[in-house]
Protein backbone atom coordinates (compact mmCIF):
# COMPACT_ATOMS: atom_id res chain seq x y z
CA UNK A 1 0.00 0.00 0.00
CA UNK A 2 1.17 3.35 -1.22
CA UNK A 3 -0.20 6.63 0.73
CA UNK A 4 -0.17 9.21 -1.39
CA UNK A 5 -0.34 12.41 1.04
CA UNK A 6 -0.24 16.27 0.52
CA UNK A 7 -1.98 18.75 -2.26
CA UNK A 8 -1.64 18.60 -5.83
CA UNK A 9 -0.26 21.94 -6.98
CA UNK A 10 -0.39 22.89 -10.45
CA UNK A 11 1.68 21.31 -13.46
CA UNK A 12 3.56 19.14 -10.08
CA UNK A 13 5.97 16.76 -11.69
CA UNK A 14 4.87 13.24 -10.87
CA UNK A 15 7.82 11.38 -10.94
CA UNK A 16 8.47 10.54 -7.64
CA UNK A 17 5.11 9.20 -7.74
CA UNK A 18 6.46 6.28 -9.98
CA UNK A 19 9.65 6.03 -8.69
CA UNK A 20 8.03 5.08 -5.18
CA UNK A 21 5.36 2.58 -7.22
CA UNK A 22 8.46 1.15 -8.56
CA UNK A 23 10.27 0.74 -5.89
CA UNK A 24 7.72 -0.53 -3.44
CA UNK A 25 5.72 -2.54 -5.60
CA UNK A 26 2.37 -1.35 -3.86
CA UNK A 27 -0.93 -2.31 -5.43
CA UNK A 28 -3.10 -0.17 -3.72
CA UNK A 29 -3.14 3.27 -2.99
CA UNK A 30 -4.91 5.62 -0.22
CA UNK A 31 -4.59 8.75 -0.22
CA UNK A 32 -4.28 12.11 2.67
CA UNK A 33 -4.94 15.09 0.53
CA UNK A 34 -7.44 18.00 0.88
CA UNK A 35 -7.26 18.25 -3.15
CA UNK A 36 -5.65 21.19 -5.24
CA UNK A 37 -4.94 21.18 -9.14
CA UNK A 38 -7.39 19.36 -11.29
CA UNK A 39 -5.23 19.04 -13.84
CA UNK A 40 -2.51 17.49 -11.78
CA UNK A 41 -5.35 15.15 -9.76
CA UNK A 42 -6.26 13.98 -13.29
CA UNK A 43 -2.60 13.17 -14.55
CA UNK A 44 -1.75 11.32 -11.00
CA UNK A 45 -5.61 9.24 -11.69
CA UNK A 46 -4.18 8.21 -15.44
CA UNK A 47 -0.85 6.97 -13.89
CA UNK A 48 -2.40 4.83 -11.14
CA UNK A 49 -4.73 3.34 -13.37
CA UNK A 50 -1.89 2.99 -16.13
CA UNK A 51 -0.03 1.23 -13.60
CA UNK A 52 -2.96 -1.43 -12.60
CA UNK A 53 -3.05 -0.05 -8.55
CA UNK A 54 -6.32 -0.18 -7.09
CA UNK A 55 -7.61 2.47 -4.65
CA UNK A 56 -8.56 2.45 -1.26
CA UNK A 57 -10.36 5.18 1.03
CA UNK A 58 -10.29 5.42 4.59
CA UNK A 59 -12.16 7.64 6.34
CA UNK A 60 -10.02 8.22 9.04
CA UNK A 61 -7.71 9.93 6.16
CA UNK A 62 -8.78 12.44 3.57
CA UNK A 63 -9.29 12.52 0.17
CA UNK A 64 -11.34 15.81 -0.64
CA UNK A 65 -12.56 18.02 -3.49
CA UNK A 66 -9.77 17.23 -6.75
CA UNK A 67 -8.83 14.31 -4.84
CA UNK A 68 -11.86 12.41 -5.94
CA UNK A 69 -10.16 12.27 -9.29
CA UNK A 70 -7.07 10.96 -8.48
CA UNK A 71 -8.92 7.67 -6.68
CA UNK A 72 -10.63 7.58 -9.87
CA UNK A 73 -7.85 6.37 -11.52
CA UNK A 74 -8.04 3.03 -9.64
CA UNK A 75 -8.75 -0.47 -11.07
CA UNK A 76 -10.87 -1.32 -8.09
CA UNK A 77 -11.73 1.16 -5.60
CA UNK A 78 -13.02 0.81 -2.48
CA UNK A 79 -14.01 4.12 -0.16
CA UNK A 80 -15.50 3.93 3.30
CA UNK A 81 -18.66 5.54 3.56
CA UNK A 82 -17.79 9.56 4.20
CA UNK A 83 -14.66 8.78 3.58
CA UNK A 84 -14.06 11.24 -0.09
CA UNK A 85 -14.94 14.81 0.26
CA UNK A 86 -16.56 16.88 -2.65
CA UNK A 87 -18.04 20.04 -3.72
CA UNK A 88 -19.79 21.88 -6.33
CA UNK A 89 -17.60 22.64 -9.58
CA UNK A 90 -16.06 26.12 -9.78
CA UNK A 91 -13.74 28.45 -11.01
CA UNK A 92 -11.51 30.69 -9.48
CA UNK A 93 -11.08 33.61 -12.73
CA UNK A 94 -7.66 35.08 -13.85
CA UNK A 95 -7.34 39.03 -12.74
CA UNK A 96 -8.96 40.83 -15.66
CA UNK A 97 -10.81 37.74 -17.38
CA UNK A 98 -13.80 38.81 -19.00
CA UNK A 99 -16.90 36.81 -17.81
CA UNK A 100 -17.65 34.75 -20.76
CA UNK A 101 -13.70 34.03 -20.89
CA UNK A 102 -14.35 32.66 -17.18
CA UNK A 103 -17.43 30.84 -18.48
CA UNK A 104 -15.62 29.44 -21.54
CA UNK A 105 -13.06 27.97 -19.35
CA UNK A 106 -15.32 26.53 -17.02
CA UNK A 107 -17.18 24.64 -19.27
CA UNK A 108 -14.12 23.72 -21.04
CA UNK A 109 -12.56 22.41 -17.44
CA UNK A 110 -16.12 20.75 -16.76
CA UNK A 111 -15.93 18.56 -20.46
CA UNK A 112 -12.33 17.49 -19.17
CA UNK A 113 -13.00 16.38 -16.09
CA UNK A 114 -16.38 14.33 -17.80
CA UNK A 115 -14.35 13.15 -20.14
CA UNK A 116 -11.67 11.95 -17.34
CA UNK A 117 -14.69 10.35 -15.66
CA UNK A 118 -16.06 8.15 -18.33
CA UNK A 119 -12.65 7.37 -19.28
CA UNK A 120 -12.15 5.70 -16.03
CA UNK A 121 -15.41 3.50 -16.16
CA UNK A 122 -17.62 6.11 -13.71
CA UNK A 123 -20.69 7.21 -14.50
CA UNK A 124 -20.74 10.51 -15.92
CA UNK A 125 -24.00 11.67 -13.50
CA UNK A 126 -21.21 12.12 -11.09
CA UNK A 127 -21.03 15.88 -12.23
CA UNK A 128 -24.84 16.14 -11.84
CA UNK A 129 -24.84 15.42 -8.50
CA UNK A 130 -21.74 17.45 -7.73
CA UNK A 131 -23.61 20.11 -9.68
CA UNK A 132 -26.85 19.75 -7.81
CA UNK A 133 -24.99 20.65 -4.47
CA UNK A 134 -26.14 23.76 -3.15
CA UNK A 135 -23.23 24.25 -1.45
CA UNK A 136 -19.41 25.27 -2.38
CA UNK A 137 -18.31 23.95 1.05
CA UNK A 138 -16.61 20.06 0.70
CA UNK A 139 -18.93 18.15 1.95
CA UNK A 140 -19.52 14.03 1.67
CA UNK A 141 -21.87 12.45 -1.01
CA UNK A 142 -24.50 10.36 0.75
CA UNK A 143 -22.69 6.68 0.45
CA UNK A 144 -25.57 5.73 -2.18
CA UNK A 145 -25.41 8.04 -4.57
CA UNK A 146 -21.57 8.17 -4.62
CA UNK A 147 -21.09 4.34 -4.69
CA UNK A 148 -24.17 4.68 -7.60
CA UNK A 149 -21.51 6.57 -10.10
CA UNK A 150 -18.27 5.25 -9.02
Amino acid sequence: MLLVSGEFGANEPLNAFSNAVASSRARMIVFNSPGGNVGSAIRLGRMIRAAGLDTFQLRQLQCASACSLAFLGGVHRVAEPGSIGVHRPSLKPADGMSNEDAEARFQFGTAAIISYVVEMGADPKLMELLRAMTSMKCGTCRPAKWQSCV
